[in-house]
């Protein structure tokens, strides 16, 4: 019988509050996260979709970051220094890494789409096999690899450039969150992200009432909250209430109906504020869907 893979207990036994998880269970820094790590090339970004009739056998010749939109997928492999035969299942908003070289197998249970991130570095993660988190902080993840795909649909004179930009803070965005020294930050900021999440429909809502929310000044959260989401807490906002809008939209709520969930006045500046940040109009979603899904 296989080893059902789980993501790994900190070493201590201590859960990490807030921090990512598979399955419910902490998650400890990989040792890949913590490298400094050389990008050389992008290879590809695609938005994919996995049918249910299509299986892999696969040995990856470089390095993949996949961000798991929609549907469930499990991975088949033998582990790197037991040999033992180990199996990974993840599913919406998990975010997966697969090094260079790894050879497996993989079965879909749902269908569904995701982002594949394919790059070289200029030496190899220290990390050798296949690694699955869920992060609290998924939509602003999410936000990353869709902007990744669409610099690299739409090419121009920087693409790879912008690509190699995003993978870098992908990657530190996901040490962050899986740094278990963060843990008493973001239970500081804890009430903060759950009033931003319980009061999206609030225009009001902006960085002195989630700097209230914990009981802070809007100086100390600013600073404690880029600490562990890199950008500020606006751009957080908005990333969060454009997430939801795709979500809203592809799901054929109308365009004025979703700015007015997402804390919109009116659906001019929602409208404005989508296309700057999506590159598409909310119509455009609304009747075709994110292009970052599509190939």
């Amino acid at each position: 019988m296989s080893e059902t893979k789980k993501i790994r207990p900190d070493e201590t036994g201590a859960e990490i509050s807030g921090a990512p998880s598979v399955g419910g269970a902490p998650l400890s820094v990989p040792l890949f996260f913590s490298s400094d790590i050389n990008v050389t090339r992008i290879i590809s970004v695609t938005s994919e979709e996995s049918r249910l009739d299509t299986n892999y056998f696969y040995s990856r010749p470089t390095h993949a970051l996949i961000y798991k939109v929609s549907g469930t997928m499990v991975c088949y492999y033998n582990d790197a220094a037991t040999g033992k035969p180990k199996e990974l299942e993840f599913s919406k908003n998990d975010i997966v890494y697969i090094p260079k070289g790894m050879t497996y197998r993989s079965r879909l249970k749902s269908e569904g789409r995701y982002i594949i991130i394919n790059f070289e570095t200029a030496d190899g993660y220290p990390a050798e096999d296949i690694f699955a988190a869920s992060f609290e902080n998924h939509s602003n993840l999410y936000s990353l690899f869709s902007k990744c795909a669409e610099e690299w649909l739409f090419k121009d004179s920087a693409h790879i450039l912008s690509c190699k930009s995003y993978v870098y803070k992908i990657l530190a965005l996901m040490a962050r969150a899986l740094d278990g020294s963060d843990a008493a930050t973001r239970r500081r900021i804890a009430p903060s992200l759950e009033y931003l999440h319980s009061h999206i429909s609030d225009p009001s809502l902006d960085t002195a009432r989630l700097a209230a929310a914990s009981g802070l000044s809007e100086a100390q959260f600013r600073r404690l909250f880029e600490k562990i989401y890199i950008v500020p807490p606006r751009r957080y906002i908005i990333s969060v209430r454009i997430s939801a809008a795709k979500d809203l939209l592809e799901n054929q709520t109308g365009v004025a109906e979703t700015a007015k969930i997402v804390g919109f006045t009116d659906a001019e500046s929602f409208a404005r504020l989508f296309r700057r940040e999506t590159g598409a109009t909310p119509y455009d979603f609304f009747k075709y869907g994110d292009p970052a899904k599509r190939n």
